[in-house]
């Protein structure tokens, strides 16, 4: 009976584990597509000295992360505008990164938490 007792264990332990690897795989996803691209537009713009440079047409015609997609295709803009309209968009996306970014730390952190609460 200890023996089959046991292997339950180790088996519910192998399923939080699993579960856990997988959460926080959606979790690095999450991160990377809406976080990351903000973070490095802002570095981007930074060392350009250029606030607009996320927003406007790159050299070559593309958009960048920010604004290459259809749901996001609202932040474009084909030259820099006014100093309100920069705030918007900034504010928009440092809004979202900082939800996203406190969000996804916050339930990797109760992730983490409930599997060491099971597993012990």
């Amino acid at each position: 009976m200890d023996a089959d007792l046991g292997a339950l264990v180790w088996g519910v332990r192998l399923v939080l584990v699993v579960s856990l690897v997988a959460v926080l795989g959606l979790l690095w996803s999450i991160w990377r597509s809406a976080v990351r691209p903000v973070l490095l537009e802002l570095r981007r713009s930074r060392h350009a000295g250029d606030w607009w440079a996320p927003w406007v047409p790159r050299e070559d015609g593309s958009w960048g992360p920010l604004t290459d997609n259809r749901w996001w295709a609202e932040f474009r803009a084909r030259e820099r505008g006014e100093r309100s309209a920069l705030a918007v968009r900034w504010g928009v996306w440092g809004g979202v990164a900082l939800v996203l970014g406190v969000g996804c730390v916050a339930a990797a952190a109760a992730a983490v938490v409930g599997v060491v609460a099971v597993w012990v």
